[in-house]
């Protein structure tokens, strides 16, 4: 059931360490991202990536498309724009230590067709949206791998109409006469913002129990009405493509290694091999498959009148707007982080919290997304 004395494994050199990590697929017709890291030894927390290297996608054609490194640590982006359909690719790899590496010849395992995105409302208490996607191939492949990306805009509890102009925290030495409260002018405000994610992990789905080569009403994502995804306007990009079965079998594999739970079953990491090799060094163990497909893409929105407004803020307790003298204005916006909130000509500016009043306090930027919908600045 469980150890009698205390047991600490010993690793020769630290464990596990310093094999090269390439993730990645390579998708024809579009750009091709990898990221290059290093194994971590056991006991170390940090991501060791690779800084420098060359890298590159060949094809059976003759073709080569070089990579250039992008401002993400380890990564490089090969644009593939152009590049025929129905030729063989592999990814090669040159680093700084004279360490090359390559993956085995593949060729795309075929199509994959999103039919359909699509929302539902549960009334169940507490209420949430799940979003559903149906999706076949019409080569008969049964393995997917997807990624997706979501934007969405929302707001702050409530609206401020004017914002405060001050030289900076020197003014805490008093104030300065230069500090103000200003109207916001056309279409600056605090209240609106944007969020922006990039799906993490090993997004896999099949249809191999099924014995057909289409998903119909798929679960993909679930939030519940607390989400501020549900606030105002929410955008899924989702990214779709069928892989080979052997490269399923692997990411599965991976997936469940890192998300394992101890059990007698678990999986070891000796047993994780992909299609890369070092070709300088055949004894050198190499993690990462590197996959050949053609991508599928669809866009979704989603606006919270679309789900009823079910939208629920989590509680906060909210205080009560105070309307302080302007000599301690400075005060309120450094020390007490409150924000000017409404204007009354007789009593002047009244002042909130700044997370009533100001939308990036709940972790958005003011940046609008690319293409945005709506024109809220």
């Amino acid at each position: 059931m469980s150890c009698i004395y205390p047991y600490e494994a010993e690793f020769e050199d630290g464990g596990l360490g310093g094999n090269l990590v390439v993730e990645g697929d390579i998708i024809v017709g579009a750009a091709s991202y990898f990221n290059l890291s290093y194994l971590s030894p056991m006991g170390e927390d940090v991501q060791e990536y690779v800084r420098q290297a060359m890298v590159w996608i060949e094809n059976n054609a003759g073709g080569r498309y070089v990579g250039d490194r992008t401002q993400n640590p380890g990564e490089w982006m090969v644009d593939l724009t152009g590049a025929p359909g129905d030729a063989e690719y592999r990814l090669c790899i040159s680093l700084r230590n004279g360490r090359e590496y390559e993956s085995s010849w593949s060729r795309a395992a075929g199509d994959c067709l999103i039919d359909d995105i699509h929302f539902q409302v549960s009334d169940k208490s507490p209420r949430s949206v799940t979003i559903y996607t149906s999706l076949h191939s019409e080569q008969n492949n049964k393995h997917f791998r997807y990624r997706y990306t979501e934007d969405w805009e929302y707001t702050s509890i409530e609206r401020a109409w004017g914002h405060y102009v001050t030289e900076g925290p020197g003014s805490l030495d008093g104030g300065s006469q230069l500090d103000t409260v200003e109207f916001f002018v056309d279409n600056d405000n605090t209240y609106y913002c944007w969020k922006h994610y990039e799906s993490r992990g090993i997004n896999l789905a099949t249809t191999e129990i099924m014995g057909v080569n289409k998903l119909e009403d798929w679960p993909l994502l679930r939030y519940s009405c607390t989400d501020d995804r549900l606030c105002a306007l929410y955008r899924l990009r989702l990214i779709v493509y069928a892989i080979p079965e052997e490269c399923y079998r692997y990411l599965e594999h991976v997936r469940d290694m890192s998300e394992y739970d101890g059990n007698l079953f678990a999986p070891m990491p000796s047993e994780v091999r992909g299609n890369l090799r070092c070709t300088t060094d055949d004894d050198e163990i190499v993690y990462g498959y590197v996959g050949v497909a053609y991508p599928a893409t669809a866009e979704f929105y989603m606006s919270s009148t679309d789900i009823g407004n079910i939208y629920q803020r989590p509680v906060h307790e909210l205080e009560p707007a105070e309307t302080p003298a302007e000599d301690e204005w400075s005060y309120y916006y450094y020390n007490k982080v409150w924000r000017p909130y409404s204007h009354d000509p007789f009593t002047g500016w009244s002042w909130l919290p700044a997370r009533c009043v100001d939308c990036r306090f709940a972790g958005g930027t003011k940046n609008r997304p690319d293409n945005w919908p709506t024109d809220h600045q």
